[in-house]
């Protein structure tokens, strides 16, 4: 609604305040339907999400219903036995990739505990340098 109009304005600027108010009330109608539908959509897609969710959980079911329907069956299923050789794979190069990692860590651990011993021998020979170097001012200070 636009604001109180009064008489001491020009009728060009009353013209133009109502136009302005009548644009403004379109775009709020606009923002609130576009409100509306973007909840609905929302809506729409969680509900899309658990019908998908629904019918994978179906599709586990029937897959596993099928699989383990009967002993016989699974012994000789060559689904079961290619999982069973698939799982095996897995477990074989999960135990690989450990023993890499924990070759890589020891080699880290052994390479900082030569840096740390190196640096340990650069220090101590840095003391007894500058031992030498103290004794040798030392010297030269009493001769003079």
């Amino acid at each position: 609604m636009p604001p109180h109009t009064s008489s001491h304005h020009p009728p060009d600027l009353m013209a133009e305040n109502t136009a302005l108010w009548e644009h403004i009330s379109k775009l709020n109608h606009i923002i609130a339907s576009q409100r509306v539908q973007l909840t609905l959509n929302g809506l729409a897609v969680r509900k899309l999400k658990h019908q998908l969710y629904e019918k994978e959980q179906r599709a586990k079911g029937r897959a596993r219903q099928h699989l383990f329907d009967g002993r016989a069956q699974i012994t000789t299923a060559p689904e079961f036995r290619k999982l069973v050789k698939d799982m095996q794979e897995k477990n074989r190069l999960e135990k690989e990739q450990k023993e890499v990692r924990a070759e890589e860590r020891k080699k880290k651990a052994d390479a900082n505990a030569a840096l740390g011993d190196w640096k340990a021998r650069l220090v101590e020979r840095y003391n007894e340098d500058m031992a030498s170097y103290n004794e040798e001012c030392a010297i030269l200070a009493a001769d003079v």
